[in-house]
């Protein structure tokens, strides 16, 4: 009988003892999923940040990428117009040199006109004297020849000797005024010809001069828009990161 209440004893405590050792496991178990759970939202939500970081990194490498890229094509711009410029300076020097060398040609030749125009009107001057002083001899001429007549027609006179000499002297003068005349009348023509030749040239020049001053506008005009576009240039280059340390 004792043998009997010892054994239930036994059992009722084993059972009750394992049952609190069961609550306990299930207590800790129960704690340890918490943790695990906890752990794994832990977990979770780094993970989510991790790929939202990465996803924002990736985006900021992607446009860092798009603008270096930019800002290379905007360095290239900047050295191929700064090129063009130093191309269309140079042909703007050209056409300025041109420029001031049909000038000057221009006013040399204006010069050289005027000159011979000067020359023309001395040549007309000096032909009209000459003009008029083959008149007059002329006319003298003729007096002492009328003189001759007069004392030849009165034989005997003494004055005829006199009066041939004098017919004789005006026809020398006669003679050397109409070959003066006759050279003054060649310069005056020279001179003519000099002078037209000098407006045709002087027309040529200017016309030159005229197509040189229209040339070096045309040049000004590209050199300006030239440098009006590298000056566009820098200025969208301004500030810009890469572009600064590339120019650093």
């Amino acid at each position: 009988m004792f043998s009997f209440f010892f054994v239930a004893g036994t059992a009722e405590w084993t059972s009750q003892k394992e049952g609190e050792k069961i609550a306990a496991d299930a207590n800790r178990s129960k704690k340890k999923l918490a943790e695990i759970e906890a752990i794994r939202r832990s977990s979770s939500d780094a993970d989510l940040l991790l790929k939202n970081n990465t996803h924002i990194l990736g985006i900021i490498n992607e446009t860092l990428t798009r603008r270096k890229s930019a800002d290379v094509r905007i360095l290239h711009k900047i050295e191929g117009q700064t090129k063009v410029l130093e191309q269309d300076a140079k042909v703007r020097s050209e056409k300025k040199a041109a420029l001031s060398s049909a000038t000057d040609k221009a006013s040399r030749a204006s010069a050289a006109a005027k000159q011979a125009r000067h020359a023309l009107e001395e040549a007309n001057r000096t032909f009209a004297r000459k003009l008029a002083d083959k008149r007059s001899v002329e006319a003298a001429l003729s007096k002492a020849k009328e003189h001759l007549e007069d004392v030849v027609q009165n034989i005997g006179s003494s004055d005829v000797i006199a009066a041939d000499m004098d017919v004789k002297d005006k026809a020398a003068e006669f003679k050397a005024a109409a070959e003066q005349l006759v050279h003054a009348e060649g310069t005056k023509t020279a001179k003519a010809t000099a002078l037209s030749e000098a407006l045709a040239k002087v027309r040529g020049l200017e016309a030159a001069q005229q197509k040189a001053k229209e040339a070096f506008a045309d040049a000004d005009a590209e050199f300006k828009s030239a440098s009006e576009a590298l000056e566009k240039m820098r200025e969208q280059a301004h500030g810009c990161g890469y572009c600064s340390a590339s120019r650093s």
